[in-house]
């Protein structure tokens, strides 16, 4: 299954295998680097694999610390984010699904 940019990011990439189950998003920013993901439709699953960094979820006054490999956290539907790469820059896989 070849990966396509998700939604013309450069930085994120689309995995999306012809199942109805799930996708999945691979988000890799370099420090101080910012990516916004717009909503999607149905709720997902973050994994943080490398490095650290914050994420802020729209209408959310703080941030939320992705600081480490390991770190899961879920996302309701609709939910628009922004990361940021901390000093060694960030890497995690979104498992979503989208709900018709």
């Amino acid at each position: 299954m070849p990966p396509r940019p998700f939604r013309g990011s450069n930085v994120t990439t689309l995995y999306d295998p012809p199942i109805e189950e799930f996708s999945v998003l691979l988000t890799k920013i370099g420090k101080d680097q910012e990516e916004n993901h717009d909503s999607i439709d149905g709720p997902s699953i973050l994994i943080v694999t490398e490095g650290s960094g914050t994420m802020q979820e729209h209408g959310k006054e703080t941030d939320v610390v992705l600081d480490k490999a390991g770190v899961v956290y879920f996302v309701a539907a609709g939910g628009t984010l922004r990361f940021k790469g901390g000093d060694n820059g960030l890497t995690f896989y979104r498992a979503f699904v989208e709900v018709s």
